[in-house]
């Protein structure tokens, strides 16, 4: 890993992390992922840096207009998640060979296949790593999306904990928005309705 070998102090609510979003799919054992324009901190990934490849979101709902709508479950009235999480939550540490252009390349081959389509997402981030830490009060660039939600540092060395504040609060999934409408139709047996029509509010993130 590319480390700094001094005793760093982290700036007030600072990002410290670069977040990339993938644009395509890969399977187990790939080298290379093409990856979409960097957001977070200025610092891109070179070769030798640790990355966090992460599988963001990857559930699959049943969309019916039904009781079945969420979880294809009928009869239960609550509990409307997901008919599979599928590899939402996945993730992995890698080290880059280097960055060009798009492609990141991974000094070996990835654990784990991830997937980019729809409202299947994953991301890579750079992790910074110290040998010596004090910490300051350090956050993550809030989920836009694509990218952010997550903060991840390493240190092997001597961590200072500095009473510092670490705080990611509301920085993660979005909740679904309101909307203030007096337009609109459906009925009170809806379990969804279009977007377009302004009879309800929208589906959070998760």
């Amino acid at each position: 890993y590319t480390m700094s070998s001094a005793v760093i102090v982290a700036p007030a609510t600072s990002v410290i992390n670069t977040y990339y979003p993938a644009t395509a799919s890969i399977a187990a054992g790939a080298t290379t992922i093409s990856l979409g324009a960097a957001s977070g901190a200025a610092t891109p990934i070179a070769a030798g840096d640790l990355v966090l490849i992460m599988q963001m979101q990857d559930a699959t709902i049943n969309t019916n207009n039904d009781d079945g709508y969420g979880d294809g479950t009928t009869g239960d009235l609550v509990g409307k998640g997901a008919t599979s999480v599928g590899k939402s939550g996945l993730y992995e540490y890698a080290v880059a060979s280097g960055l060009s252009g798009n492609t990141l390349t991974l000094t070996c081959g990835t654990s784990n296949a991830y997937t980019s389509g729809g409202q299947s997402r994953f991301q890579v981030i750079r992790v910074p790593v110290y040998t010596n830490y004090t910490l300051g009060s350090i956050t993550a660039q809030a989920w836009n999306g694509s990218t952010g939600g997550v903060l991840a540092f390493d240190v092997t060395g001597v961590l200072t904990l500095n009473s510092a504040t670490v705080s990611v609060d509301g920085m993660g999934f979005r909740g679904g928005a309101a909307r203030g409408s007096t337009t609109g139709s459906g009925a009170y047996t809806d379990y969804r309705t279009s977007v377009a029509n302004l009879a309800n509010g929208t589906k959070g993130e998760g």
